[in-house]
């Protein structure tokens, strides 16, 4: 199934957010991990951890600055294309004309014909 313009703009919508909550998690991730660890008595390479953390902080921040771009900037979704793709709209097979669906209608409201 095909999907209609503009739908990744509501799931950019979703992830956007979520990216950049998780990029202040990647970025609070070795100062936390380092007091964890000095209370149990462990060592760590912090330098390894840190790297590792701030790129992926990095990576997660641009993602999310990027998804909030075009999930806030791109199209909007036309309700038919919605209609369509749920199944409320149907294309006559003789005229190729789009009418809604309903239980009543056997035939096209435009030639007639059966469905």
């Amino acid at each position: 199934m095909e999907l209609p313009k503009g739908t990744m703009t509501g799931l950019m919508k979703v992830l956007a957010p979520l990216l950049m909550w998780m990029s202040v998690g990647w970025f609070a991730y070795p100062y936390l991990i380092g007091d964890i660890a000095s209370a149990a008595g462990e060592t760590i390479d912090m330098d390894e951890l840190k790297l590792f953390s701030f790129i992926m902080a990095g990576v997660c921040l641009g993602l999310g600055i990027m998804f909030l771009a075009l999930g806030f900037g791109g199209k909007k979704v036309d309700e038919n294309d919605f209609k369509r793709m749920t199944g409320e709209l149907v294309i006559c097979k003789h005229c190729k004309k789009e009418i809604e669906k309903d239980i009543t209608i056997i035939t096209c409201t435009q030639c007639g014909k059966y469905l």
